[in-house]
């Protein structure tokens, strides 16, 4: 398991952007925050939302949606 802070690119308003490069069959586990001000992906009720996974079995393209923003200073 390796922490790896990950930075992407706004492209246009909501839409960002990034590349990873890792190995065929790579699990990469992660949750999108927003590191400037203290706050993670959350659900519907604001609570933490579940860690994303995806496999690196090919080239693919991952969009996700964030439905709110729980404050991780409280």
């Amino acid at each position: 398991f390796t922490t790896m802070p990950f930075k992407l690119v706004r492209t246009s308003m909501n839409t960002f952007t990034g590349v990873i490069e890792c190995k065929r069959g790579s699990i990469i586990s992660y949750r999108i925050r927003r590191r400037e001000n203290g706050f993670m992906e959350g659900d519907k009720t604001a609570e933490a939302a579940d860690v994303r996974q995806i496999v690196a079995d090919s080239d693919k393209t991952v969009n996700n949606n964030v439905k709110n923003w729980k404050d991780t200073a409280i």
